[in-house]
Order: structure tokens, then C-alpha cells, then sequence
């Protein structure tokens, strides 16, 4: 029971609906899939930016990357038409001098076409964008998720599940969310009308109505606002 409490205390920021959707029961491994995605491509974005400008994102270099592993170590690749081309668009995409061995040549390419092939998927595959939908909600913004904020998320519901009880405690802490907001709500409402009730009770005493006696209650604010009316104008 201290354990399920302490899990309720660390729940991160999320969704309330998303929280309590089946698919979090259904494919766990399919949404750990796809944060697992989005943290990689997050960090192989870090390390393409720092190499190449933002047009290499959108640039193919797949011929590029054939021509320099085919032709990269012969004396003669100068001689193609197709290995200078595809050195000029290297040159174009890359933000400093060209990388100086064959293999950091082709270790650069293959990190850039793997990054846009993993952002193509956060972007574009549909599966992927309604897992994300559907387990996250409103932190859902496809490759611009806040992947950090997903992990410590999904890391939650591990934890509960490993609690045994992971849909219940989901369900109870969305429970115990809706009744502090709504608590909020009452208490913001019992300030504002707080002048009104001091007021009334003024105009009760004036006219030597007993609270009581009329409405057979103690507490002036258990009196339905209505009935309140209705005897003062009378």
C-alpha cells in the first residue's frame, strides 16, 4: 500500500484520458517502440546539426553515398561525372570541410540517411502517430514531443504495473486529480461568494428571519440560492 502511494506522489505530468486508455493494457511494447524512436532521433538530430546544415534533412544522399563507397578509394574517381557530383552535394550540405578518410566519409552519410529515415517515420508513418495519440494525448506532438517528458511517463505505468495494479492506479490518480480540481473549484466559488453570504445573513437579521426557523438549516450556505430569493422578496 506505501509503495502504490509513493507511485500516485511521483506520477510525472500527463494526459488524463490518454492515462487510462486501453492501449497502455494492450501495447506497452508498441508505445515503448515508439519513444524509444523519437528519443534516438532526437539525439541523432544533435549530432547530424552539428555536421550539416538544416537542408541535408530534405536533401537524398543515397547516390551520394553510393558513388563514395564505389569510387571513393580509386585514383580515378576524379575522372567520373558521377562521383564529382555527388562530392559537390556533400560539399553543399556539409557545414565545415569534407570529413578527410573514405570511412568518416561514409560513416557521416549513413548517420544523416538514418536519422531522416527515423524522423520520416515519426513524421509520416500513420500506426505511429495514433499509438502516440492515443497513449499520450495532449504530449503527443509527433517528432516534436518533448521525448524526455514521454520516457519519464512510460516509466510511470512500468512502475505501476509492476505494482500489479498499474490500471487502477492510473484510473484512481486521474480520480484524485478531477477531485482536486474540482475542490479548487469549490473553494475559489466559497471565496467569491463569501461577501454575498455576509451580506445576506445582514439582510436576514434585518428582517427577523431566523435561519433556522425558515429553512431548517444551520449553515447559511446550504440554503439553495433560489429559495433565498424568494423569501427575501416575499
Amino acid at each position: 500500500m506505501r509503495r502504490a502511494a509513493q507511485h500516485l506522489i511521483d506520477a510525472p505530468e500527463m494526459d488524463q484520458e490518454a492515462i487510462t486508455n486501453m492501449i497502455w493494457e494492450d501495447r506497452y511494447q508498441d508505445i515503448s517502440k515508439v519513444v524509444e524512436l523519437g528519443r534516438s532521433v532526437s539525439s541523432l538530430e544533435d549530432e547530424i546539426n552539428s555536421q550539416f546544415a538544416e537542408v541535408a534533412w530534405d536533401t537524398d544522399v543515397t547516390t551520394v553515398r553510393t558513388q563514395i563507397a564505389a569510387h571513393g578509394r580509386s585514383w580515378l574517381r576524379f575522372f567520373k561525372s558521377s562521383y564529382r557530383e555527388a562530392i559537390a552535394t556533400y560539399r553543399g550540405i556539409i557545414r565545415n570541410e569534407l570529413p578527410k578518410t573514405h570511412s568518416e566519409r561514409l560513416d557521416s552519410l549513413d548517420q544523416l540517411i538514418q536519422g531522416q529515415k527515423k524522423a520520416k517515420q515519426l513524421r509520416e508513418d500513420q500506426r505511429i502517430l495514433k499509438i502516440g495519440e492515443s497513449a499520450f494525448g495532449d504530449h503527443w506532438n509527433a517528432i516534436e514531443s518533448d521525448w524526455d517528458q514521454l520516457a519519464a511517463i512510460l516509466e510511470w505505468v512500468k512502475a505501476g504495473s509492476e505494482l500489479k495494479s498499474g490500471l487502477n492506479l492510473r484510473k484512481l490518480l486521474v480520480d484524485l486529480q478531477q477531485q482536486e480540481i474540482e475542490g479548487h473549484i469549490l473553494r475559489s466559488i466559497n471565496t467569491h461568494l463569501k461577501p454575498v453570504y455576509i451580506l445576506v445573513d445582514e439582510l436576514l437579521k434585518s428582517f427577523n428571519i431566523a435561519l433556522e426557523e425558515a429553512f431548517n438549516v444551520r449553515d447559511l450556505r446550504k440554503v439553495p440560492l433560489h429559495n433565498l430569493q424568494s423569501r427575501l422578496q416575499s
